[in-house]
């Protein structure tokens, strides 16, 4: 079988490019289109004592197709215009020489993953196996031909685009009833027969070599690897079967069925059939019926019967870690963990990293440094969990972002939002109209440079807003308040009000919040009129803002 392009034409770089839109394709003795040979890719390798080293004749990281060009690949792959058989036309797709993966995928296995362990969240540990290196560019590689011919079933919600927990806890509110029920070793249960049988199968109609080699490259130890790109997307396909019976089974009792990945839920509000589930006593104990059980491992899949769980109206009713009895809600214990978290990283971020991740040994600097943006990273992810169930303007994650970002030295773009939906701010700057310009202004620059919510009049109180209200709220919701005095001031109703709102604040909680800023000139002034504040130290603004805004940072402890 020779192929129709020239031996020149074969050493072009971009030649499977070429091919897909010039569709030169070799015609083997059934008419149908196969990909060429790419010798030109093909490494040579130098055997070294008991090992060998492979010479490439290019990278496997750089890949020439575009998305265009996969699509209209696969779309000949669909319509059966072209047949993947071999495994060199594995490799042709995949844009790597066939030597080297086969090299990579049945020599190579011990280097290729890295194992480690994740706490799961009713006890009990999940392995997980993330691909590593070239084994990992071939998966990303193989997930485009994956995503390419899935099509999701209406009943599956996990890890598929624009679905997620809370599109799979919507379907169930407001049920009399919530069953849910755990598929035991789910990612381990799907084997390499199974994902072989996958490629093998519609729509992929692949050959025996090529089926095999996809299979090789998709399992770790024969199995599903749990922390592989290619698994959630195979996973789902796998188990597609269980999803149209289940269906079938739902819509024969009129009751919802969802699944997203191991978790199955069923709810309705008549009386729970026994087929589907059995109540073993008025505790809520209760088992998988003979129906639902046989249809569940007939697709290949076992139940976990220690996490069945029948909920009534009458308890919480969760559905994948989501309350489901009037809205979909996060669970308050959730809630109330993370604003301990918050609590603990104010108080001292340090300890309470060390005491989440539960280490008591002596560490480095450098680690320790690790730790604590760790817990802070794992306290954002919290965070996000909350605003993506209930939104971005649930007051409750607004006040713990708010929390949050008043503590923290990295201020992110959200939490910053966060402190001015909620009105909070690190500095509140007091001053009459006259220092306005000369003082008060350059402060609020300087504070703003480095990033330090401030509140100020003029910027802060849009019109139509109540001007007592916004002031005395931004008093109460302020870190500290930065107190100009000078002749102006201390004259004036108004600026002695707030400052002796300040005052008063201080000695009912017992927290210092008042930084007063004399004027220079005004210092003896200020003194004799304001005896109350002899015994505060304060500082003299004689047209140094950057140095005021410096000892204002270290005070917040931003970096």
């Amino acid at each position: 079988m020779e192929p129709l392009l020239t031996t020149k034409e074969c050493l072009k770089p971009m030649l499977l490019k070429q091919q897909i839109i010039a569709a030169n394709f070799i015609r083997g003795e059934s008419g149908k289109a196969f990909l060429p040979t790419l010798l030109y890719v093909e490494p040579k390798s130098i055997k070294t004592g008991n090992k060998y080293k492979w010479m490439n004749p290019r990278s496997i990281r750089a890949y020439s197709l575009s998305e265009n060009d996969i699509h209209s690949l696969l779309s000949a792959v669909l319509t059966g215009e072209i047949e993947i058989k071999t495994a060199n036309h594995v490799a042709e797709i995949l844009e790597i020489p066939v030597g080297q993966l086969i090299y990579i995928l049945y020599k190579k296995t011990t280097e290729n993953y890295v194992e480690f362990e994740v706490k799961k969240k009713m006890g009990g540990v999940r392995k997980i196996y993330s691909p590593q290196g070239s084994v990992k560019i071939i998966q990303n590689r193989v997930k485009k031909i994956l995503d390419f011919f899935y099509r999701p079933k209406a009943a599956a919600h996990g890890f598929i685009k624009e679905k997620s927990i809370k599109t799979n806890a919507k379907k169930h509110i407001g049920k009399k009833y919530v069953l849910n029920i755990d598929l035991s070793n789910f990612f381990e249960s799907i084997t390499f027969a199974r994902i072989y049988g996958v490629f093998k199968a519609r729509p992929f109609n692949f050959g025996h070599d090529a089926a095999s080699i996809l299979a090789h490259a998709c399992t770790y130890n024969g199995v599903l690897p749990q922390g592989a790109p290619t698994s959630p997307t195979l996973s789902n396909i796998v188990a597609a079967s269980l999803d149209k019976k289940l269906v079938t089974l739902a819509r024969r009792f009129k009751i919802q069925y969802t699944r997203y990945a191991d978790d199955i839920t069923f709810s309705f509000n008549q009386k729970p059939p026994e087929d589907l589930v059995k109540v073993l006593d008025g505790e809520g104990l209760c088992e998988v019926g003979d129906l639902l059980n046989e249809v569940i491992e007939s697709c290949g899949f076992k139940v976990n019967s220690k996490k069945t769980r029948l909920q009534s109206k009458t308890q919480r009713q969760e559905v994948t870690g989501l309350v489901v009895n009037n809205k979909v809600n996060v669970n308050r214990d959730y809630i109330r963990i993370t604003r301990s978290m918050i609590h603990g990283w104010c108080k001292d971020r340090a300890f309470s990293a060390r005491k989440h991740f539960n280490i008591t040994d002596e560490c480095s600097v450098e680690k320790e440094k690790n730790i604590i943006e760790s817990f802070r990273n794992h306290i954002y992810g919290r965070l996000s969990f909350i605003r993506m169930i209930r939104g971005v303007d649930f007051p409750c994650y607004l006040k713990l972002m708010a929390y949050m970002s008043h503590n923290d030295p990295k201020q992110t773009k959200e939490g910053k939002r966060a402190m001015k939906e909620t009105e909070t701010y690190d500095i509140f700057i007091c001053h009459a109209s006259e220092d306005k310009d000369e003082i008060a202004v350059p402060v609020y620059d300087e504070l703003n440079n480095l990033s330090i919510v401030t509140f100020i009049d003029h910027l802060s109180i849009k019109w139509g807003d109540s001007l007592v209200d916004k002031i005395n709220n931004a008093l109460a919701k302020s870190k500290y308040v930065i107190a100009i005095l000078s002749k102006n001031s201390v004259e004036k109703n108004w600026p002695i009000r707030e400052l002796n709102s300040v005052l008063a604040r201080e000695i009912k909680g017992g927290k210092v919040k008042l930084l007063t800023l004399i004027k220079a000139s005004d210092e003896e002034y200020v003194q004799d009129k304001l005896p109350l504040l002899a015994d505060k130290l304060y500082m003299v603004y004689n047209g140094n803002p950057a140095e005021v805004a410096s000892r204002v940072r270290d005070l917040l402890g931003h970096p």
